[in-house]
């Protein structure tokens, strides 16, 4: 991931009291994609092991098999069988696969993680720009005496007392109040969607999903599927709604 847009606009505008929440910033932006890639790498890996395994499945000899190294496995493939022979060869072969496996059925687990996590320290990014720009401007009270929580505090206080400008406008604005509705669903009801306005924020916001029934009545479920994708959509989209943040006209009276 490319240096932040938020560390970008702090580095314009000049500002050093937002320099170090800038760094934090990027770090975790930066960490949080470089996670999702290296999880779509294993589960890549996972199911080019998986075609390779079901290619040579009638060969009577054990796959992955490391104690099998005098064997010879006969196939019509020269390159599957050298990539059969650099895996086989491989003496952490079966902690790899384990691993693997357990990506893949926790795959949706994960991402959901991943989002919580990082809306959590979004929100609490919010709050310490809501901290710095009091500093900043003497504001005569704190976002923390402001009525509310979450994001929708921390705008508020911007807006009002701080007077950034245009934080509600827009597309970015409505994507997150989409967001805030699926991660309030991931965080409280294990991804079921069972309201109408959040199945449209998942609509919205182009999540798939998945409907079963309920083990317990027989109802159907609704439930919002994470995917990478997802993750980056995210991630791209706090960091531009915390580069709105940086209000340089602000900034520059001080």
């Amino acid at each position: 991931m490319e240096t932040s847009r938020f560390f970008n606009a702090v580095l314009f505008a000049g500002n050093k009291q937002f320099l170090s929440l800038a760094f934090e910033v990027n770090d975790i932006l930066s960490m949080t994609y470089q996670l999702t890639v290296e999880i779509r790498k294993k589960l890549a890996l996972h199911e080019k092991i998986s075609k390779i395994t079901n290619d040579l499945s009638a060969n009577p000899v054990p796959v992955f098999n490391v104690q099998a190294e005098s064997k010879v496995i006969h196939t019509e493939d020269d390159q599957e069988m050298s990539e059969y022979k650099a895996i086989k060869r491989s003496r952490k072969i079966g902690h790899l696969l384990n691993e693997l496996y357990f990506l893949e059925g926790m795959q949706n687990t994960i991402y959901s993680s991943i989002i919580l996590n990082t809306y959590s320290q979004f929100e609490h990014t919010l709050n310490k720009i809501c901290s710095i720009y009091k500093n900043i401007t003497n504001a005569p009270i704190e976002y923390k005496d402001i009525h509310g929580n979450g994001i929708e505090r921390a705008v508020l206080y911007l807006s009002k007392l701080i007077h950034v400008q245009q934080l509600k406008e827009g597309t970015v604005w409505q994507q997150l109040s989409h967001w805030n509705k699926i991660r309030n669903c991931l965080a409280h009801k294990d991804g079921i969607l069972n309201q109408p306005s959040e199945i449209q924020a998942a609509t919205a916001l182009g999540l798939n999903t998945i409907s079963s029934r309920s083990a317990i009545d027989g109802e159907s479920i609704i439930r919002v599927v994470i995917s990478p994708d997802s993750i980056e959509q995210f991630l791209q989209l706090i960091d531009q709604f915390m580069e709105k943040c940086i209000d340089e006209t602000i900034l520059e009276e001080d």
